[in-house]
């Protein structure tokens, strides 16, 4: 009786599972390493200050080493999209803004097309948005301060970690 139970959970068991395993590893994979991307990844608005309203929009994404070909390693990357409201004026793009990554300037600014695959796995991906590969010089600062500025828009700061936030910060989030 008892070897006859285990026949029939083996055989319960084993019919249950999926069919397309490789297929769900695979969207696994790459939810987790969209939701990496997405826990390194900080919103910076730019206000006109007379209206209330958002003016620019910039979302920084800190790339891992893991994503990006070895030699740059010892950069700092970043994946930045701007959105500028209301650009009928002239044309802005991210290498009219101070950019400072621990009061450091970028040692390049390339921009992206819509089609790269660097953008497959990056949060808020909109038509609008331009989208920018920057790198800095490396850090040994495991928490860093991310400064953009523009005359006509003003500035704004993110804080980005190597590490996970809560490992530097003593409160509880």
């Amino acid at each position: 009786m008892k070897i006859g139970l285990l026949i029939f959970m083996i055989l319960l068991i084993s019919g249950c599972s999926s069919k397309n395993e490789k297929t769900f590893i695979k969207l696994f994979k790459a939810s987790k390493t969209a939701s990496r991307n997405l826990q390194k990844t900080e919103k910076i608005q730019l206000i006109d200050p007379q209206e209330g309203t958002t003016r620019v929009l910039l979302t920084s994404t800190y790339v891992s080493e893991k994503q990006i070909s070895k030699k740059m390693k010892k950069d700092e990357t970043f994946i930045i999209g701007l959105y500028v409201e209301d650009n009928e004026t002239e044309e802005v793009s991210l290498e009219t803004f101070s950019l400072r990554l621990n009061r450091k300037v970028p040692k390049s600014i390339k921009a992206l097309k819509n089609t790269s695959k660097l953008l497959n796995n990056i949060p808020f991906i909109s038509p609008w948005t331009q989208f920018y590969l920057v790198h800095f010089p490396y850090t040994s600062h495991k928490k860093m301060t991310f400064e953009i500025y523009h005359g006509v828009y003003g500035k704004g700061t993110a804080e980005f970690a190597k590490v996970a936030k809560f490992v530097l910060e003593k409160k509880a989030y």
